[in-house]
């Protein structure tokens, strides 16, 4: 009975069973669709400047942390039981006196606290902040370059794919035309060399694509790693490029104007220059604090202590205190300080002028490369219609027997490194749109995400 409820069950919903049977093993194993926006906001959480980043970011609020417990009283307990060789004892004259215990219990409790410092806990806490904000900016610095890297492998895995399809494009054409060739050789119309040459392009060809596909696989290899994925995840690559539009000057909306605006906004918004500047105040907080070395310090003190002594009238006692604190000589070490302190910002004061010069140079060499891209990517659209139509005619006069072989090799030649160069200047331009992105401080997923 049992059996019979079954096969009518199943006779009912066969074609959902077996529907469910051939889709959901492939929804194991289908390769998760990346796209690369996604890839930036896995670098940006994965990579490895991301990761140290939070640990040194960490660490500088906790240098922060520290610094504000200067304004902090310190309280120091302590406790223990004291062994004496002898007997405490006062001496007058001939007659000996006793004044303590031998072995005795003592505890002391006392609060320390710095009343007044000439400002040298504001400058250390000013310090440490600053500090702080120049490990964050100079974080989001190495956070976008990895992400320039990330963008530049995404994009010559594409690049790589569509050259493979251009490839296999090729084959398919070369196998059309080598049967051509064998048809007209048969007719006696051309050469048997017509054949052969044909046929050494298509192997020619299988070589070149074995070459294009162990390149995609290692830049891919590349790109998991950078974005924090396993080597053996697979992968499906979305392209950004794909537009409806047909508006080759799009490229042009988001990128400055010229050089002098791009060199503006570098120095206005770039995140490891910024890191720098953060970093120089921090070291100038440094010095003036270290400055301030040979000024005294307010302190006060309060506690109470207690001493078992059965001839003392008053085991326990309380304290106040309250003073002046002064290093009245030190053999230089003041001086040496505040001279180290004065060194290192002036370094700072250096490295940021040569950072400016670096990222600045860096920053047109990008903006000029995003130009050559763009006219590349213009120049090859032109060639690969003219070189297409070229081939056409070509192939066609072949057939008519007025060409030979070599002629038609010639042409698809050309109309494939057309279609080559289309497809590599159009992700050059990409790759050199982050590239200045990430010069002038802008968000790189924002940023392509609205151009892409």
């Amino acid at each position: 009975m049992r059996g019979g409820n079954f096969l009518r069950f199943f006779k009912r919903f066969k074609t959902a069973v077996i529907l469910f049977l051939l889709i959901f093993p492939l929804g194991i194993f289908c390769a998760e669709n990346l796209t690369l926006s996604k890839a930036l906001e896995y670098a940006e959480k994965n990579c490895y400047p991301a990761q140290i980043g939070k640990l040194e970011i960490e660490n500088a609020r906790e240098n922060i942390s520290e610094s504000l417990s200067l304004y902090y009283p310190k309280i120091v307990f302590s406790l223990g039981h004291i062994h004496l060789d002898n007997d405490p004892a006062f001496k007058f004259g001939p007659m000996i006196f006793p004044a303590g215990e031998q072995l005795f219990w003592k505890w002391d409790f006392t609060l320390n606290y710095t009343i007044w410092d000439f400002g040298r806990r504001s400058r250390i806490v000013e310090s440490y902040k600053k500090g702080e904000s120049a490990v964050s900016m100079k974080v989001a610095s190495d956070v976008k370059i990895k992400q320039v890297e990330v963008t530049a492998l995404y994009m010559q895995a594409l690049t790589l794919r569509d050259q493979i399809d251009v490839v296999n494009q090729r084959k398919k054409s070369m196998e059309e035309h080598l049967k051509t060739a064998q048809n007209l050789y048969e007719q006696g119309v051309v050469t048997r060399n017509d054949v052969l040459r044909t046929e050494v392009a298509l192997r020619t060809l299988e070589d070149q694509m074995r070459t294009l596909e162990s390149a995609q696989k290692n830049v891919l290899d590349s790109l998991k790693k950078a974005i924090g994925f396993s080597i053996e995840e697979e992968l499906s690559l979305s392209d950004p490029t794909k537009r409806t539009t047909e508006d080759d000057n799009r490229f042009l909306y988001k990128i400055p104007s010229s050089e002098e605006a791009l060199k503006e906004k570098i120095l206005a918004q770039n995140e490891g220059l910024k890191a720098l500047q953060m970093k120089i105040d921090s070291l100038n907080e440094v010095y003036n604090f270290t400055k301030k070395d040979y000024y005294p310090y307010f302190v006060g003190a309060l506690g109470h202590s207690y001493e078992q002594n059965r001839y003392m009238a008053y085991p326990h006692v309380n304290k106040l205190y309250l003073g002046i604190s002064f290093n009245v000589f030190d053999g230089g070490a003041r001086k040496s300080k505040i001279a180290q302190a004065r060194i290192e910002m002036e370094k700072a004061q250096r490295e940021k002028l040569e950072a400016e010069k670096e990222v600045v140079l860096k920053g047109f060499e990008a903006y000029r490369d995003c130009l050559d891209a763009i006219e590349e990517y213009k120049t090859a659209k032109l060639n690969v219609q003219s070189s297409s139509e070229n081939l056409r005619i070509i192939e066609d006069q072949y057939k008519e027997g007025l060409l030979k072989t070599t002629d038609f090799l010639e042409a698809e030649t050309i109309y494939s490194e057309s279609r080559f160069k289309e497809i590599e200047s159009l992700h050059k331009i990409v790759i050199a749109q982050a590239k200045v992105a990430a010069m002038t401080g802008d968000d790189l997923k924002t940023y392509l995400s609205e151009e892409y």
